[in-house]
């Protein structure tokens, strides 16, 4: 994660601002229920802002932090996005844990009715019971995280240039003093 995250945006030679807008858009889009197109999302959203340059990203930052979601992460994120959901939408007694979360998966009407019947039927209550609390409760934590990674990574970056700064300058100095000394 260091060597495909941190040191790309550390040494990212574009302005800090730049590339802390593109780690907090990777992240933005990371922490959505899209797996699978939030890389083309991603693209999208940077064909789109790319030509203003209050809004313009360093893309392959944003490419590369949108893979805080993936396999590992990805069901106790959207179990967070669920929960979140169900509580904005006023759900309070259908937050009851895991098992509830689980039991979205089972669905009574598979025998019987007929195979279009079951599957409009299984669409419409995933989309109520499961699909509409994600679709509502990402949106807070892929604010707070996209906030959250643009600061800490504009801080590292600053910090990192500040550092170096201050290293080039010893050293420049040192070669002063010694080159006078001749």
């Amino acid at each position: 994660m260091r060597y495909k995250l941190l040191v790309p945006m550390k040494r990212s030679p574009h302005p800090p601002e730049y590339t802390a807008r593109g780690v907090a858009w990777g992240v933005f889009w990371g922490m959505t229920p899209l797996v699978g197109v939030q890389m083309p999302v991603v693209t999208a959203h940077w064909l789109l802002f790319r030509l203003h340059p209050r809004t313009n990203f360093h893309l392959l930052q944003g490419l590369a932090w949108v893979w805080i979601s993936n396999v590992f992460t990805m069901v106790p994120m959207y179990y967070s996005f669920y929960v979140t959901g169900q509580v904005m939408l006023g759900r309070l007694h259908h937050v009851s844990g895991y098992d509830t979360f689980a039991k979205l998966f089972t669905f009574s009407a598979w025998q019987r009715d007929s195979f279009w019947e079951t599957i409009t039927q299984y669409f419409a209550y995933v989309w109520e019971q499961f699909g509409l609390p994600l679709a509502v409760g990402w949106l807070p934590w892929a604010m707070v995280a996209g906030w959250i990674g643009y600061k800490v990574s504009l801080r590292i970056i600053r910090e990192r240039r500040q550092r170096i700064l201050k290293k080039r300058l010893r050293r420049a100095m040192l070669e002063e003093a010694g080159g006078t000394g001749d």
